[in-house]
């Protein structure tokens, strides 16, 4: 239990946020177009982002919740995620997606949110996969390029950086929109959504049994060479959502804990909802800390990114 006075609390939230203003003017003059999304990355944990609903439609808030690995800086939080409206031919639809960049890669945090704002844009579909991320690996390079760095970065970048992605689209049922919607999702990696309905867990995706985690996970590479067998690689789900639903959205660490929690006939969503009962970026880092201390979290950045009907 760490012990801190209001004093020395005010003093550390004063520090986070002068760390979040520069890094927030860093990122904004290196590209204008990723503004908005730095702007995003900079609000503390828990923070919930506005947006307009469309009038009529019975999607009610989304939510989410982030954490860096414990020992770093916030600033080096390597996941992304991102919740917004898309107008579409036959209306508006809900795009939300969470990713995660790999540790091991050179500017992770940029390709995973290169990746999610992609996805959120409708540009990464299975029928314009290779071209839209072809895309978005030539913008990551042109970003990436013109940044100062150490020389050991030089071998790495040539690699390039690597992050899972998984990506949720709802829309309603029309004129029926109060009975509920449909939903189509896509997945390349460990990062993972979950459906509740009622006291249920109904889908997994796209995995489904703690076993299925492993160190070496299938990811999307920002190299133009990576990912040859793309369309293979690629997993997509559909189904439908009824109001009072609520899906989560989570990188690879927390959903290896929700499983192996549902494994253990528990109802993990419980205890994620819970979080957001009092002040959620609090409780989202106690929650963490304890989990982490007990060998049941893995150490590692911590992203949930929750839609309830």
């Amino acid at each position: 239990m760490r012990l801190t006075s209001p004093n020395t609390t005010k003093i550390a939230n004063r520090r986070y946020w002068m760390a979040v203003q520069h890094m927030r003017a860093v990122w904004q003059a290196v590209t204008a177009k990723w503004s908005e999304t730095m702007e995003r990355r900079g609000k503390p944990r828990g923070y919930r982002w506005p947006r307009l609903v469309p009038d009529g439609h019975v999607l009610s808030r989304d939510e989410v919740l982030w954490l860096a690995k414990d020992g770093n800086r916030p600033e080096e939080y390597e996941d992304a995620a991102i919740a917004r409206w898309v107008e579409e031919v036959d209306g508006p639809a809900y795009y939300c997606a969470v990713a995660d960049g790999a540790t091991e890669s050179v500017y992770a945090d940029l390709w995973a949110t290169m990746l999610v704002e992609a996805y959120s844009r409708g540009e990464l579909s299975n029928s314009g996969l290779r071209a839209a991320l072809a895309a978005v690996r030539q913008e990551w390079h042109r970003l990436v390029e013109g940044r100062p760095r150490p020389w050991y970065m030089q071998h790495k970048l040539r690699s390039g950086s690597f992050a899972s992605l998984t990506g949720l689209i709802l829309r309603d049922a029309g004129a029926m929109r109060a009975r509920g919607g449909v939903w189509t999702a896509m997945a390349v990696g460990d990062s993972c959504l979950f459906q509740i309905r009622g006291d249920r867990l109904i889908t997994c995706f796209p995995i489904t049994s703690p076993a299925q985690f492993n160190n070496r996970p299938t990811l999307l590479g920002s190299s133009p060479g990576e990912n040859p067998d793309l369309e293979d690689l690629q997993i997509s789900m559909s189904g439908s959502w009824q109001p009072h639903d609520e899906f989560l959205l989570m990188t690879d660490a927390l959903a290896l804990w929700f499983l192996k929690a549902h494994e253990r006939g528990e109802q993990p969503w419980l205890e994620l909802r819970s979080l957001w009962l009092g002040e959620p970026e609090r409780a989202f880092e106690a929650w963490a800390e304890e989990r982490r201390m007990c060998g049941e979290l893995r150490n590692d950045d911590l992203t949930l990114l929750r839609v309830a009907m």
